[in-house]
């Protein structure tokens, strides 16, 4: 059994990195995402910013958009993770007597999402930059 596990261990190894990349891709996704949305809405930023809203207000605003896109993800994809864990814990118990639990407790479980919501923050501070740069006689 040692040696069957020690072949796979490369397969292990790459799903790592496949699952790293994503999250990866996912805050690049989320960043290029607030980054159009603040330049498309540098008006209204303009406009709240002459209503009184003051520059922290508006960075405060983009970064929680951020982290609120982040967060959303996150649980969606830890239903996602759980229904095909579900699914897939019924065919591998069919096929090969294997029980996997959906619900078995893994430090990721609870690290990962969280590491996805701080860096979707990480993700929004760029954009939130840019709106609290944002000049109010330019954009009005």
């Amino acid at each position: 059994m040692a040696e069957l596990f020690d072949k796979l261990g490369w397969m292990n190894r790459v799903l790592t990195l496949v699952a790293y990349l994503t999250v990866l891709v996912g805050a690049a996704s989320i960043l290029a995402s607030l980054y159009n949305t603040m330049n498309e809405r540098r008006r209204e930023f303009a406009i709240l910013r002459a209503l009184g809203a003051g520059r922290r207000a508006l960075f405060a605003a983009i970064l929680g958009e951020s982290v609120a896109i982040a967060a959303l993800g996150s649980l969606l994809g830890c239903g996602v993770q759980l229904l095909i864990v579900g699914l897939a814990a019924g065919v591998v118990r069919s096929q090969t007597g294997v029980v996997i639990e959906a619900l078995f407790y893994h430090p990721a479980l609870w690290s990962v999402p969280l590491s996805v919501v701080v860096l979707g923050g990480l993700a929004g501070l760029w954009p939130a930059w840019n709106a609290y740069r944002t000049e109010v006689a330019q954009n009005l």
